[in-house]
């Protein structure tokens, strides 16, 4: 038996401090830092020769504190129901040409005046947590001289985010015999995370990730190897709000909820609790595979079947407990908002999907020569259709003509031509080993990956769910929002965006080819120089199914609020589709020098350029930089080419030097 353990421990006593971390707030020189890493690993025979374990385990525990700082409402801004707050004191507040009820300008046309604080935004601004007092001048109240108590707006306050893992994993291995072997193996990762989002809430995210794995190696003869599997993988997360019991009740937005998010441009980012959480998700994989290696002559045969069966149970939000987004401060005091968010009443939006993929394949590789060798094979693989098993599913079939939905598959099954040949080769030039060229193509299929498209699908699909974005210019809010509407009349009222995958979507492919040439210098050093692309088509994006027909003048075309949709029965949407393409290319060149005279080093340089249009199964998460602020997907859904260019992942010019 042996076995080791370990301890690494690391604090803030040595880090420097950061412009935001004032004593006076956060009560010491800087936000605190501790890591604690640590584990161990135990193994040895079981029975001799025959029966063996290892196990190791694995914690971490940090605690990172942090000093946040963040843009608020300043003090004379802020007053009880009723009171007039003026731009002469309140420099913030700024009136339009046709200043919004509740509003009078100083004189007409002018931007200075004064306005009414409407009941529920004092309520609101009455409650420290989502508008707490500043505590320090930014460097735009310097420069206007705007001074605290009152009209400063900068405020920094301390934070922590707090998290633990704890990885296990024990294997034992059994000889059964000189020609058969196995092994079990059994991993686990327990993770929580405790993060401060906001001035105000805390989000938490426990995620348990489990592993089982059955493997038995089988030597059917001096030319033939059997490999079985079996294995099944669970993994889970639940993200929660953690808020103070003073945001729910009066201040509820969805009666009996937390307070959901308030947008005010250039203040605070997103105050309130994140109305997108609570959602959890939980993933069952049940895999069983096996493969066979047999060689014969010039040829080493590989051929096998991989299958899958995937459970996904999800739940996702967008407005659970409401948002209200206001266009300026103005519109906040005197209770415009410019957009109402909420999900409709009798809303389900969780899921549970299952299907199943199966793959086989065969492949050569020959030995044409003593100096070349030849690749050749094929894939076929398929999924079955997928379902909701409790029936919660439905599609528009085709999004110009249906005028409701029809109850089934969110999707239509287009896998079973599914076929994926590959081809290589490998030829050494001279016959001296010192040159080689490579080269290969090959085609694959991205299949059963479809896990983040159904979560979207979840969040807003007649008739099980809806998120009600209802624009408004004049209505004013009420705590908690009144005249819910339930999913049947959001969709027949409008105003909702229906979300979900495009029914006859295909599946992501990609051709994936390279070649290179490899040549032996002096000194034990070789170069190697490749190009290296691909091509692929059917990729997931998020885009329009139902965009707005515009109107062409000479040539150009012209969209405006009023334009048409080619189905008014739909209205807009926010769709996953397979429409969208990539393209790679790329130089790759890799000097490496083998160990010789106490010198070993690796240079690799890639000069490569990725195009898109656009890709992405989870709206803004794949991209932060494009598309531009307010769009979730291309820009022109007619024209996808209008969005060809670098991908946001794109990366010119990469060099590695490892020595």
């Amino acid at each position: 038996m042996h076995g080791d353990a370990f301890e690494y421990a690391r604090n803030s006593i040595f880090d420097a401090r950061n412009f935001f971390d004032k004593s006076a707030v956060i009560h010491r020189r800087l936000p605190g830092f501790e890591r604690n890493n640590f584990g161990g690993s135990f193994g040895g025979p079981i029975r001799k020769d025959k029966t063996f374990f290892y196990a190791v385990y694995e914690g971490l525990r940090q605690i990172q504190g942090q000093s946040n700082s963040v843009t608020v409402v300043p003090r004379s801004c802020i007053g009880a129901a009723g009171a007039t707050i003026s731009s002469t004191t309140c420099s913030a507040l700024s009136l339009p040409t046709t200043p919004p009820a509740g509003c009078t300008a100083t004189t007409s046309g002018s931007s200075t005046g004064s306005c009414t604080l409407y009941g529920p935004t004092a309520a609101l601004m009455a409650n420290p947590i989502l508008f707490p007092q500043a505590n320090f001048q930014t460097a735009t109240d310097v420069a206007n001289g705007a001074t605290c108590p009152l009209s400063c707006t900068g405020f920094t306050f301390p934070g922590a985010n707090r998290d633990s893992e704890d990885y296990g994993q024990i294997r034992v291995d059994q000889n059964f015999s000189d020609k058969d072997t196995g092994f079990v193996r059994y991993t686990i990762g327990n993770g929580f995370v405790n993060n401060t989002a906001t001035q105000c809430c805390q989000l938490t995210e426990p995620t348990r990730n489990q592993f089982l794995s059955l493997v038995e190696n089988h030597i059917i003869s001096t030319s033939l190897l059997n490999t079985a599997r079996a294995s099944f993988s669970r993994t889970a997360f639940d993200v929660q709000n953690v808020t103070p019991g003073s945001l729910v009740g009066p201040l509820s937005m969805i009666p009996g909820l937390s307070t959901g998010a308030l947008a005010i441009p250039g203040f605070g980012g997103i105050l309130g609790s994140n109305a997108s959480v609570p959602s959890f998700g939980k993933q069952n994989i049940y895999t069983v595979s096996d493969d066979v290696a047999y060689t014969r002559g010039k040829h080493a045969y590989k051929f096998g079947t991989l299958m899958n069966r995937y459970e996904i149970g999800i739940q996702e939000n967008l407005a659970w407990n409401g948002r209200l987004n206001f266009s300026n401060l103005t519109n906040f005091i005197v209770g415009i908002p410019s957009l109402f968010e909420y999900d409709a009443t009798g809303t389900t939006m969780n899921r549970d999907f299952v299907w199943d993929t199966f793959g086989f394949y065969a492949q050569d590789d020959y030995r044409a020569t003593s100096r070349l060798t030849i690749n050749m094979g094929l894939r076929y693989e398929f999924m079955t259709q997928g379902i909701e098993k409790y029936g919660k599913q439905s599609a528009f079939r085709d999004w110009a003509t249906d005028q409701n939905v029809t109850l089934g598959p969110v999707m239509r099954n287009r896998t079973k031509l599914n076929f994926s040949p590959r081809v290589g080769f490998a030829w050494d030039v001279t016959g001296k080993g010192t040159t080689s060229v490579r080269g290969g193509a090959g085609v694959y299929y991205d299949v059963g990956n479809i896990a983040m498209v159904l979560a979207n699908g979840a969040l807003s699909f007649p008739p099980f769910s809806a998120t009600v974005d209802a624009p408004n210019k004049t209505k004013k809010f009420t705590l908690p929002f009144a005249n819910l509407l339930n999913v049947s009349q959001a969709f027949a009222t409008g105003g909702v965006a229906v979300s979900g995958p495009v029914y006859n979507a295909y599946r992501p492919n990609l051709w994936v080819y390279n070649l290179a040439i490899e040549h032996q210098l002096p000194g034990k050093t070789s170069l190697s120089v490749a190009y290296a692309g691909s091509r692929g088509a059917h990729m997931w994006g998020i885009t329009d199914a139902e965009p707005a027909i515009p109107t062409v003048v000479g040539g150009v075309r012209y969209w405006n609020g009023s334009s048409p949709v080619p189905n008014p029965a739909i209205g807009s949407t926010a769709t996953m589709d397979t429409s969208v393409a990539t393209w790679y290319n790329s130089l790759q060149v890799v000097v490496n020098k083998r160990l010789g005279h106490g010198l070993q080093f690796q240079a690799a340089y890639t000069y490569a350029l990725l195009l898109d249009e656009t890709q992405g199964q989870d709206n803004l998460a794949d991209c932060s930089v494009y598309p531009p602020p307010g769009l979730s997907g291309g820009t022109d859904p007619a024209h996808p080419l209008t969005d060809k260019g670098p991908a946001c992942f794109d990366i010119k010019h990469n060099l590695r030097f490892n020595l």
